[in-house]
């Protein structure tokens, strides 16, 4: 096994020892664990952040992207599961979103720890026929798409040298994603769940992501905030005044009073 293979994915900016709870945070397509960096500042104290780094970028750049769920989910059992001796949750936006929630069912197919909360950000549970099969897209017609989407900085998108690195990582994320299917026999799972939708999002908007409701017994609504698929990028602390919240309200003892965190109904 290459030596970077063993490396951990979980990057723990803040180690605490003996946390309230583990948050373990999944990225977006094309993304990294720094688009949660920023967050760990506005946490509570007790709540250590848990940046999951998936292959082909950062720290695991040597080892390939995973282009099936179930191979990503399987990489991903081993790197957390050192981390599952205290309360933990877990939240994902967008393709994170998706890894998530695979990763929760995962979870609880071979009996648990499970997470006393899991958020979905950004992605639809159902497939999005607008946007199948876009990894396969010649290469002007796919920049032209991550432009129009947005969170691909300009200067990936204009400069070559940049482009070519780029391109490979986010068309294997895209195929991760887009080659995914919902289990028809998957029964809602035992754990209380809230989605979140920016207003205006073209990919997971309120119509969308209202699926979500039916893949957990215990469904705690829907946070909505203004703004577009990125909306937690340009505007971070209310999503996660929204996620602490949620979180606070299953740990035991605890009562936390809400920031501004977005409607949920």
């Amino acid at each position: 096994m290459n030596a970077v293979e063993t490396l951990s994915g979980v990057i723990r900016p803040r180690p605490i020892d003996g946390p309230e709870v583990r948050l373990f945070l999944l990225h977006h397509a094309g993304g990294s664990h720094t688009a949660f960096r920023r967050w760990v500042r506005h946490l509570p104290a007790g709540y250590e952040a848990c940046l999951i780094e998936t292959p082909g970028r950062g720290r695991l750049a040597g080892v390939p992207a995973k282009r099936r769920m179930a191979d990503l989910v399987g990489h991903l059992l081993a790197d957390v599961d050192p981390w599952l001796d205290r309360p933990f949750a877990v939240f994902g936006h967008s393709m994170g979103g998706l890894v998530g929630y695979e990763l929760v069912r995962a979870l609880h197919a071979r009996g648990g720890p499970l997470p006393v909360w899991l958020g979905v950000s950004g992605h639809p549970y159902d497939r999005s026929p607008e946007y199948e099969r876009t990894y396969l897209l010649p290469d002007e017609r796919f920049r032209e798409l991550m432009g129009a989407l947005g969170g691909v900085p300009r200067q990936i998108l204009d400069e070559p040298r940049y482009w070519r690195l780029f391109e490979p990582l986010m068309r294997a994320d895209l195929e991760l994603c887009q080659t995914w299917e919902p289990d028809p026999a998957a029964a809602p799972l035992p754990v209380p769940m809230t989605a979140f939708a920016g207003l205006s999002d073209a990919v997971a908007g309120p119509a969308r992501i209202a699926g979500w409701a039916a893949r957990s017994s215990r469904f705690l609504g829907v946070r909505y905030f203004e703004g577009g698929h990125f909306h937690l990028r340009e505007r971070p602390v209310p999503v996660i005044g929204g996620i602490v919240a949620d979180v606070a309200a299953q740990l035991p003892g605890h009562v936390r009073e809400p920031r501004a965190n977005g409607e949920r109904t």
